[in-house]
């Protein structure tokens, strides 16, 4: 348990690296993947082919704050280059210092955090909105305040579960909500946290509560 409310943690909670990766599918106008060489730069240092050449990816330093992973995101692709994003993100992953393999985390432990559920806002150019990188510094520091529990086969199956009935239309939403709520009651700017975490979770609970402001409805309402 890591509890950042601690007075000699608090200094540190706000300090941390953030990088972001956007893959992409390379399409044509018929929505067919493109078999035509990728038009990047060779030699440009963030943007790279993953394993195919209608498959790129972009790759961003690691930074101080989220909104300078943000801004080089934004900066790499001021192109329009890429159009429209298209990738299944699978939730956590744990990466070592070195060769990325159960192996080298068992004997090097964790370097980094890897978060793939990100969703990307196609109001921001399909790229993604600052609120939600930083939302998910807030929640992994709450996440690290909480007592451990070991999960068991059936709860890891639970969660797989949920993760994948999140992008159904019918998806409760209610365990988030209540989740939001402990969250916000946990950075309360009375317990001397900024007031910026209160509107960080306010900006997520508006997904929650109003459907109108979820990304896909948005979009859907836009085309």
């Amino acid at each position: 348990m890591l509890d950042v409310r601690k007075p000699r943690l608090r200094p540190y909670a706000l300090e941390g690296n953030f990088g972001l990766e956007r893959e992409s599918l390379r399409v044509t106008a018929e929505g067919r993947m493109a078999l035509t060489p990728h038009p990047f730069p060779p030699d440009h240092p963030r943007i790279v082919r993953d394993f195919c050449e209608n498959q790129t990816e972009i790759n961003t330093g690691v930074h101080p704050t989220a909104e300078a992973a943000v801004a080089e995101l934004k900066e790499i692709v001021q192109d329009r280059l890429l159009i429209a994003p298209s990738e299944l993100y699978y939730p956590v992953r744990l990466k070592p210092r070195g060769p990325n393999n159960l192996l080298t985390l068992a004997e090097n432990g964790i370097d980094h955090i890897e978060i793939r559920c990100v969703d990307l806002n196609p109001l921001t150019d399909g790229l993604v909105d600052v609120r939600d990188v930083e939302f998910i510094h807030l929640f992994m520091l709450w996440c690290a305040a909480q007592e451990r529990e070991t999960l068991s086969a059936e709860k890891q199956a639970e969660s797989v579960a949920a993760f994948k009935a999140a992008a159904r239309i019918d998806f409760d939403w209610t365990p988030v909500g209540e989740l939001l709520e402990r969250m916000d009651e946990f950075f309360a700017a009375s317990a001397g946290w900024p007031a910026a975490f209160q509107r960080i979770l306010a900006y997520q609970a508006e997904k929650v509560y109003s459907p109108e402001r979820r990304y896909a409805r948005m979009e859907a309402c836009h085309v």
